[in-house]
């Protein structure tokens, strides 16, 4: 059972370092794009920019919270989150010129995290996105969910994290086909690596949770239980033996 258990967080460890390329259409024969401009650093790097959601940690942290503290501060931890929208400032316009297009993170009026889409020829041009919740622990790169009406896609811009700082970049399958915009569905494939604790079933897949009505979930990495099991029960047992 021990043995079972370390190849299942050795193969979570694997996913997570994979990071999003299964989920990006395979190019083809698609040629390469253009050159692409794509914007210098403009905001230190400093992940995590917020504690994530407990994940089951809450079961354990009574007996070893020196241990959920440092989980706490791990990628598999910050494998799926909420954004801060702090980590949406300072982050610059990033150009697809294949397409003709243009992208930038932001907030709106209210102060929530947006993906911003112009035109590199119609002034007039602007187009926004909510940002729903990101995927990826942000120490090589972070992919963000953009909300079109009831439905999650990837955003075509992620963000790097690079020694000199985090820079803004098209996401992988932009660079091979560019002007996909909102096109990409999150499926539950895309997900499973960085949680096991997956929405419940949806048609379609990419339903937004949390709309008026519908199921509520919380974008939630990788827990204490994805190896250790069943920890709710672990505690309540271990609680009944100290009493």
């Amino acid at each position: 059972m021990r043995a079972h258990g370390q190849r299942s967080c050795a193969r979570l460890a694997v996913a997570l370092g994979l990071g999003l390329a299964a989920c990006v259409d395979e190019p083809g024969s698609v040629e390469p794009s253009p050159a692409l401009e794509v914007a210098e650093a403009a905001a230190p790097l400093a992940p995590p920019f917020r504690t994530p959601p407990a994940v089951g940690a809450e079961w354990c942290a009574e007996c070893h919270a020196d241990i959920v503290e440092t989980w706490s501060r791990t990628g598999m931890a910050r494998a799926l989150s909420p954004v801060d929208p702090a980590e949406m400032v300072g982050l610059a316009r990033t150009e697809e010129l294949a397409s003709g297009v243009a992208y930038e993170y932001g907030l709106d009026a209210a102060g929530n995290p947006q993906l911003v889409e112009t035109s590199l020829t119609r002034p007039d041009y602007r187009h926004t996105a909510p940002i729903a919740y990101a995927v990826g622990a942000g120490e090589l790169d972070r992919a963000f969910v953009a909300l079109q009406g009831a439905f999650e896609w990837f955003a075509p811009l992620e963000v790097l994290s690079l020694p000199g700082g985090r820079r803004p970049a098209l996401a992988p399958g932009h660079m091979a086909r560019p002007g996909q915009r909102f096109s990409v569905a999150i499926t539950p494939e895309c997900l499973g690596c960085h949680t096991e604790s997956l929405p419940g079933p949806t048609f379609p897949q990419n339903l937004h949770r949390g709309l008026a009505g519908s199921e509520s979930w919380e974008p939630r990495g990788i827990s204490c239980a994805a190896c250790h099991g069943a920890v709710e029960r672990h505690a309540t047992w271990q609680g009944a033996a100290l009493a």
